[in-house]
């Protein structure tokens, strides 16, 4: 087994939860969470002519369905996140 050395003392490190659900309104454009009700939009973005290339450096491909895929995406759950020891 490999051992690393931390450059911080990380003994009382605890994970932090996850940001809040909040919209952030600019100039320009809105930040809002991911709902359900945009699946089709990031389907319909990830499908067009230049799709594989957008996937190049992902961890996954370009998605095959709206429902196996985008909502995977979407219901991702943060728990998750939070419980796992990465």
């Amino acid at each position: 087994m490999v051992k690393f050395r931390m450059a911080e003392d990380m003994t009382y490190w605890q994970a932090r939860g996850c940001p809040s659900r909040i919209v952030t309104t600019g100039q320009y454009v809105d930040i809002v969470p991911l709902l359900p009700n945009h699946s089709q939009q990031l389907f319909d973005a990830s499908k067009n002519a230049d799709s594989d290339t957008k996937f190049t450096w992902l961890a996954e491909l370009p998605p095959t369905t709206l429902t196996t895929s985008v909502h995977g995406w979407i219901n991702f759950p943060p728990a998750k996140i939070q419980s796992s020891t990465l």
